[in-house]
C-alpha cells in the first residue's frame, strides 16, 4: 500500500515540473485530506516552525506518522525549541526515508518549493488558507487628490480613522 506521503512528493514533484497555473491546479484539486493539512502546514502562515535550517542527516527507512504530526505541532507550539528542536527534527528525518524526510524538511522549512500558495490552494480547497485583507494607502505626496475639483475641498471631506492596531 502506498503511504500519502508517497503520493503527495509524487505529486509535489510533478508540480516542479508544471509550468502552468491551469495544470498545477488540476494536481492540487487530486490531494487527499491528509496530502492537503501537510500542505497546508507548509503555506498558511498562521503555522510557523521557527526554524530556518534543517540539520543534514541520512534518511532512514521509516514513513511518516504520527510521531511527525506532533513534532510539526510541537514546533508551531513551541513545546520544543532551539536545540531541542533541532534533535527532535534530526532524529525525525534520519529515521525517514528519503521522500518522507524531504516532505517533512519542506514543510518546516515552508517552502515546498513547486510554486504552491495561498492563492492556489484556495481556489481548489475554498476557504482553507485564511488570507488577511490587505488595505493600501497613500501619502498625499503620491495620491491623486490633486485631480479632485476644489468643490469637493469646500463642501468638506469625510475620512474614516483607520485604528485597527
Amino acid at each position: 500500500m502506498t503511504h500519502f506521503i508517497d503520493t503527495l512528493h509524487a505529486n509535489l514533484k510533478q508540480l516542479e515540473a508544471t509550468p502552468g497555473k491551469n495544470d498545477k491546479l488540476a494536481i492540487v484539486k487530486t490531494f487527499t485530506r491528509e496530502e492537503l493539512s501537510v500542505v497546508v502546514w507548509a503555506i498558511d502562515p498562521a503555522y510557523t516552525f521557527y526554524m530556518t535550517k534543517v540539520p543534514e542527516v541520512q534518511p532512514g527507512t521509516g514513513t511518516w506518522s504520527e510521531e511527525e504530526d506532533e513534532l510539526i505541532y510541537a514546533l508551531a507550539n513551541r513545546k520544543v525549541s532551539g536545540n531541542s528542536a533541532k534533535l527532535a527534527v534530526g532524529k525525525s528525518l534520519s529515521w525517514l526515508k528519503l521522500e518522507h524526510a524531504e516532505v517533512l524538511r519542506r514543510v518546516i522549512l515552508k517552502n515546498l518549493k513547486c510554486g504552491v500558495g495561498e492563492t492556489l490552494i484556495n481556489t481548489a480547497f475554498p476557504g482553507t488558507i485564511f488570507v488577511p485583507p490587505y488595505m493600501r494607502c497613500s501619502l498625499p505626496d503620491n495620491s491623486n487628490m490633486h485631480k479632485w475639483p476644489a468643490t469637493v475641498w469646500e463642501a468638506g471631506v469625510i475620512s474614516d480613522e483607520k485604528a485597527d492596531g
